[in-house]
């Protein structure tokens, strides 16, 4: 619920100028809002869809707490604009303190990228890219890390460690289907205790593409059929356990299959229905099932 007011205020079509004025986009309630942005004097430039500010002040429930010459930002019509994003203050036993401030670029009206740099006092450098991409039939989203200067307990020898998430869908738009949909997943880091070490450092990661647990990755390609009269998926998944032995980290579901037959009408035995289910899984190297 945006809303700006002011002592006075003067303008054309374009310009709008708002002297003493202050801007929040809490809902309405009793009291103050919970936070407002106070200012000498607010611009809204309808052409930009800018609000610019001069001397302004950011409160929290009628608190100071950061005072800026001048600041912007875009106006409520606004749905994606380039510009930095909040910074982040971070502290952890293992790395020290860091800092993140990440900078969301529009690429086109269905394409974005986030870059998140972070730099740690530890002389740790983590630069994180996350580009997203929606089509009326797909969507794609990936996550790119690279950290350098990262020493273990172990070797304590610095070194470079790397992620990379991915996740994309698509509909295949297949006439005799309700549903079809393909799905592919990636998780992949090049250190096993990465997702534990750097946890606090990786919240902004996107919860499609996040890994669910910090001790094993799991990769993914899903086709997923839905039809009036049945449902069928199949696929295949690795999963990575991060520790242990090499060679016993890695299990694979090559391939696995569900179909379900909810109702089958017989006029002879009433209503009846179908499932079954397979799959073919090898882990512990040689263990085949």
């Amino acid at each position: 619920d945006p809303r700006l007011n002011g002592v006075s205020s003067s303008g054309d079509d374009n310009i709008t100028i708002i002297n003493k004025g202050i801007f929040t986009s809490c809902k309405k309630r009793d009291g103050c809002p919970p936070w407002t942005v106070k200012a000498d004097e607010i611009k809204h430039d309808r052409k930009k869809k800018q609000l610019n500010y001069k001397n302004a002040v950011v409160q929290i429930y009628d608190i100071p707490i950061f005072y800026f010459p001048k600041f912007f930002h875009p106006d409520p019509s606004v749905k994606r604009q380039s510009g930095l994003l909040q910074p982040r203050l971070n502290n952890s036993e293992t790395l020290g303190s860091s800092f993140l401030l990440p900078y969301f670029h529009v690429l086109s009206d269905n394409r974005d990228i986030t870059f998140k740099p972070t730099i740690f006092d530890s002389d740790i450098f983590m630069l994180q890219n996350e580009y997203r991409e929606e089509k009326e039939n797909s969507s794609f989203i990936i996550d790119l890390g690279h950290t350098a200067g990262y020493k273990s307990s172990k070797d304590n020898k610095k070194k470079s460690i790397a992620h990379i998430f991915s996740n994309f869908n698509f509909d295949l738009g297949l006439d005799k289907f309700i549903k079809s949909k393909l799905e592919v997943s990636l998780e992949k880091t090049t250190n096993d205790t990465y997702l534990k070490v750097f946890e606090s450092n990786l919240i902004d990661i996107d919860k499609k593409i996040k890994p669910s647990s910090q001790s094993q990755l799991a990769s993914n390609v899903k086709l997923d059929l839905s039809h009036n009269k049945f449902n069928f998926e199949t696929g295949m998944s690795s999963y990575e356990t991060l520790g242990g032995l090499n060679s016993d980290k890695y299990q694979y579901i090559l391939p696995y299959y569900e179909l379900d037959i909810p109702k089958i009408k017989t006029s002879e035995y009433g209503n009846l229905s179908f499932s079954s289910s397979g799959s073919n899984k090898l882990k512990n190297t040689n263990n085949l099932t």
